[in-house]
């Protein structure tokens, strides 16, 4: 349907001008490096300040974005936001009208809570921001969702950071996973076994290992279309990457208790370069929780639960159960909840001046120890930390490494980060000035040598800036993070563990845990227990089976028969007309094939509202 649109622009850049004065703040002038551009296009960093970027014919507000603005002559869609609209098969802005009645209003001001460097919750009634620090929804770049321009499509809409680009199985074969053996046709370690694969689920529930299994190359792995709304769990062993250029989502890898003198990580492996892991459920692990760091360039884990480690297990040293390693070059770490972990959360593997993020995460309830080792250069931002009953040290946010690692390579980009007791009042004043939440276990460093005043910006390869984009204050990630974290396409959906490592987290409760029983710890052990308040001799949950498998898909490629139909495709052949794979077709023209629509479209309700839309059917386009 085409919409014939016109604009009323009474805009001029003074008005433009005044409107950003009146709110404290200058007008982007575009003159220097914009470091970073909300995603309405309304605010942007210029000279290490915010400014207002202006919506008028003299400065099109979305060139910031990398588009033009909308000339109004033939416009076909318009966003529900108002914001974007579809013009000469691309996007553009729409230019808002400006009058005295809709206008930012005096008292919209700019919340500076996060050091000047995150907006805040203001009152803002006007067109430009379309409400857009509304807690209960998101405005979205086009960049996330269904632009025109797809010649780069992210993985899927809601990826983010140094992965984001990763294409895994795309226009692979369909394979399903059929039971929950270890081994064997139909197994999900058979699943994973081959490259170029799309793997989808037809049971849920929990898979007893007999041995870790690997994963290989080119591989999208889609828990999400899993019976139940989650995705499986694999215990006794780990998870591994042995290849690059992997999408997994919506699974969990959960070993629990082994027995004697086993020492194992959740989730491991040799490879995993050019990967995406989003939606995942990771923990119950005597070692380390996430041990994937050495060959992780360009590489996202996002939306994930990781914990609670097995703190008190068989493990040599004692009471162990650490949280995640983080490295190596280009690796982002956003929106994670890390709960329930004794130290590491995380301890850096970032050698040299390589980059990586740590952006809106939320860390709760460690033992002893927050965030150490070898940092290069590190983005950490809008992070949440929160003490809980098992917090006994660790009261900062990163602890800068030693001379014996290089640490004249070592700077932080720190900002809008916060620092909260249990019952969410602030610790000290780590929130109103970050620098004071870290402390140097070499003389030769301070904040005068550490300290960077402008992000640093990840790339990956030739291709755009592969630097988290969607970044959210602390304050509104911490809610996205317990409501959305975890292993299932809905909160309501993941897995118990899941939810309860948020619950714990939003109310201030919960322990370290272990499952090796008290009375055959040692005195030492014990004493550390009792230190500790870690919770010996747990049996922990695993999700049950769900066998029942309700879609109809007549032709077996993976994607229902009413939701081909109602795209215009054929639900009685895997083959289009031209011997092609119909699920490796684009029916629409947006750079995803037919088969990555339809599981995007499962995980509307997995992220915040507006960052994935429903592919359109052939009656809306």
């Amino acid at each position: 349907m085409r919409l014939s649109v016109t604009f009323i622009l009474l805009a001029t850049s003074a008005l433009c001008k005044s409107l950003a004065y009146n709110n404290g703040y200058p007008d982007c002038q575009f003159s220097n490096l914009v470091y970073y551009t909300d995603n309405d296009g309304d605010w942007s960093i210029e000279n290490n300040e915010w400014c207002l970027i202006p919506k008028n014919f003299a400065t099109c507000w979305a060139s910031a974005l990398g588009y033009p603005c909308c000339s109004g002559s033939d416009v076909v869609l318009i966003d529900n936001d108002g914001e974007w609209g579809v013009e000469n098969n691309e996007w553009c802005g729409i230019i808002k009208n400006f009058s005295s009645n809709n206008s930012i209003n005096n008292n919209s001001n700019k919340d500076d809570n996060d050091n000047n460097n995150n907006k805040g919750n203001g009152n803002n009634s006007s067109n430009i921001s379309n409400n857009k620090n509304d807690n209960n929804r998101r405005p979205v770049d086009p960049s996330e969702t269904a632009k025109q321009n797809y010649s780069k499509p992210v993985a899927f809409p809601g990826a983010d950071g140094g992965g984001k680009f990763a294409t895994g199985g795309r226009g692979g074969e369909v394979v399903f996973v059929t039971n929950l053996n270890d081994s064997g046709q139909g197994s999900f370690r058979d699943a994973v076994s081959k490259s170029n694969r799309i793997v989808l689920f037809k049971v849920s529930g929990t898979v007893e290992l007999k041995s870790d299994v690997v994963v290989q190359s080119n591989i999208t792995i889609a828990g999400q279309t899993a019976p139940g709304g989650h995705g499986i769990v694999l215990k006794n062993f780990k998870l591994g990457f042995g290849g690059t250029n992997v999408i997994c989502r919506f699974i969990g890898s959960r070993p629990g208790e082994r027995g004697s003198n086993a020492e194992y990580d959740a989730w491991g492996g040799a490879k995993g370069a050019n990967s995406i892991v989003d939606h995942c459920s990771i923990g119950w692990a005597n070692d380390e929780q996430w041990g994937l760091y050495s060959y992780t360039d360009d590489f996202t884990i996002q939306y994930t639960v990781i914990g609670p480690a097995n703190s008190f297990s068989y493990h040599k040293k004692g009471i162990h159960g650490f949280g995640i390693m983080l490295g190596r070059k280009n690796v982002s770490y956003h929106h994670n909840l890390i709960a329930h972990n004794i130290s590491r959360n995380f301890r850096g593997k970032i050698p040299d001046k390589n980059t990586c993020d740590f952006t809106n995460n939320v860390i709760y309830n460690w033992g002893y120890q927050t965030t150490y080792g070898t940092i290069g250069h590190l983005n950490y931002v809008g992070n949440t930390l929160k003490k809980g009953p098992s917090t006994k040290g660790g009261n900062n946010y990163v602890s800068v490494a030693d001379s014996g690692t290089k640490p004249e390579n070592y700077s932080i980009y720190l900002t809008g980060n916060r620092f909260l007791n249990s019952n969410n009042t602030p610790y000290n004043d780590f929130n109103t000035y970050n620098w004071k939440g870290i402390t140097y276990k070499d003389g030769s460093k301070n904040e005068g040598n550490t300290k960077s005043n402008t992000p640093f910006i990840m790339q990956n390869g030739s291709d755009n800036s592969s630097t988290i984009e969607h970044v959210e204050s602390a304050e509104r990630a911490y809610d996205n993070v317990l409501t959305y974290a975890g292993n299932g396409i809905s909160s309501d959906k993941r897995i118990s563990i899941d939810k309860q490592c948020a619950a714990e987290t939003k109310n201030g409760t919960g322990s370290l845990v272990g499952a090796r029983p008290y009375n055959e710890a040692n005195s030492s052990q014990k004493s550390d227990i009792d230190k500790y308040g870690i919770k010996c001799g747990v049996k922990f949950e695993y999700p049950p089976a769900i066998t029942k498998y309700d879609i109809i898909d007549t032709d077996g490629d993976g994607m229902p028969d009413d939701w081909e139909i109602a795209r215009g495709l054929n639900p009685n052949s895997k083959y289009a007309a031209d011997g092609s794979l119909e699920s490796s077709g684009d029916y629409c023209g947006r750079g995803y094939t037919n088969i990555e629509y339809y599981l995007n479209d499962l995980t509307i309700n997995a992220f915040p509202s507006g960052i994935v839309k429903r592919s359109p059917t052939l009656q809306e386009m």
